[in-house]
């Protein structure tokens, strides 16, 4: 379908709009940037928090635990991560993730994966994320442009392989979080300058890699936690090139 005339003046002011915006924002300190962030992402109450304070004295989710002899969901730890852990890159075509096996019911376990897959920050933000980001860049950043491409590929995947794990463990893949809150597009940043999508997207990936590191001590089976290794390796490698871009 062709545009007409109106329609492509439309788009002109709009994409000029984006460019005034853009050199504005060009002008702001990065500490505001990265402060402002870091507030939005962190303000709401801690999702994994909010699962631990409804599990501590569940009797059901304290004996399959017992069961599985591990203590993780008797007492959950606030756990604080001072690092990440550097891992080795692989290449993306000889990728095989762990296959789930040894999976039972167990409804604390599918409420942290839905943290993960569908949660405030989790891969179905961080999807939709490089999606919107992806279509506003301008052709001038290609290099950007390209990763954020391939970062939604590899986030679609990790929502498959999260989404799948939820089902083998009893649950319902759901856009909603562990507390049954649905996923909402406000959860984005609507970001346009480019300097703070690399910014804003440094902030959201190290968040999400904690948010996986805690989830990875929680759960009790093996090959789930081998999975978020796996997902974790991703997170890194992804960080590690958005990281030379600034």
């Amino acid at each position: 379908m062709s545009l007409n005339n109106k329609d492509c003046l439309v788009v002109n002011r709009t994409r000029k709009s984006i460019e005034q915006n853009n050199e504005q924002d060009n002008k702001t300190g990065v500490d505001d940037v990265m402060e402002n962030y870091q507030k939005n992402i962190v303000d709401e109450k801690d999702e994994i928090v909010e699962i631990d304070d409804g599990l501590v004295g569940s009797e059901d989710e304290n004996q399959k635990a017992k069961s599985l002899g591990e203590d993780v969901f008797l007492e959950p730890q606030r756990q604080k991560n001072d690092g990440l852990v550097s891992r080795p890159a692989r290449p993306e075509n000889t990728r095989n993730y762990t296959q789930i096996s040894g999976a039972s019911q167990c409804n604390c376990t599918v409420k942290y994966l839905k943290v993960l897959n569908s949660g405030r920050v989790s891969a179905t933000t961080l999807l939709n994320t490089y999606l919107f980001q992806y279509l506003v860049v301008g052709g001038g950043n290609q290099e950007l442009r390209n990763l954020l491409q391939e970062g939604s590929r590899i986030e679609m995947q990790h929502s498959r392989l999260l989404g799948e794990a939820i089902v083998l463990f009893g649950g319902l893949p759901k856009l909603s979080n562990g507390q049954g809150a649905p996923w909402s597009a406000r959860y984005l940043n609507y970001e346009t300058n480019p300097n703070r999508i690399i910014l804003n997207n440094i902030r959201l990936i190290e968040f999400y890699i904690r948010q996986l590191n805690i989830v990875k001590q929680r759960v009790p089976n093996q090959s789930l936690k081998s999975l978020i290794s796996e997902i974790i390796e991703d997170e890194d490698i992804v960080l590690e090139r958005f990281k030379k871009l600034v």
